[in-house]
């Protein structure tokens, strides 16, 4: 299935978790623009989130040297992250919708789909505490890097400030065909 078919399914499946005291989304946001040619990546955003001047930092993860930029948004709404390292694994084999615990937090359960990013495969994770989603990722590989671009929020939930923004990334995310 193709992300562009995705992210809405997403999105208002975000937008069907919240309350009714979420404010909706504006209508018009004008967007910003991000490109990192150091990391081989770009992307369009709300204007009202930062990024940081001095872009992103790198970071050692289980091993890997991994690039991680942090977007701040208004009223610390969740957290938003772009990664990137070289430690290129192949996706396992799943079923669209296949659910699965969290090895380490029982209470939270797991979602896959297909997706794709910039003509690569891609594969979007969705962690559920309950029925409420707290956190969506979606995981691009070429052949030389991993690109993980993640909203995280401790209190679900997500506001559609971050689901319309998320899914604005994502739309306008490139990586390099190579």
């Amino acid at each position: 299935m193709r992300l562009s078919i995705l992210l809405p399914i997403i999105t208002l499946t975000l937008a069907g978790c919240g309350s009714s005291t979420a404010k909706p989304a504006p209508t018009s946001n004008p967007l910003a623009s991000y490109t990192d040619r150091a990391n081989g990546f770009s992307f369009r955003y709300p204007s009202n989130w930062t990024v940081p001047k001095s872009g992103g930092k790198v970071i050692n993860v289980a091993g890997v040297s991994t690039y991680e930029l942090d977007l701040t948004l208004p009223q610390d709404a969740a957290q938003v992250s772009v990664t990137v390292d070289g430690d290129v694994v192949p996706f396992p084999a799943f079923a669209d919708g296949k659910t699965a615990p969290d090895p380490n937090a029982p209470s939270h359960t797991f979602q896959y789909f297909h997706g794709h990013v910039a003509g690569w495969p891609a594969m979007i994770i969705r962690r559920f505490t309950g029925k409420q989603i707290t956190e969506v990722d979606t995981v691009t590989n070429t052949r030389t890097r991993s690109y993980d671009v993640r909203a995280l929020t401790a209190t679900p939930p997500f506001p559609s400030l971050v689901t319309h923004g998320y899914s604005q990334i994502m739309q306008s995310f490139k990586v390099p065909f190579s």
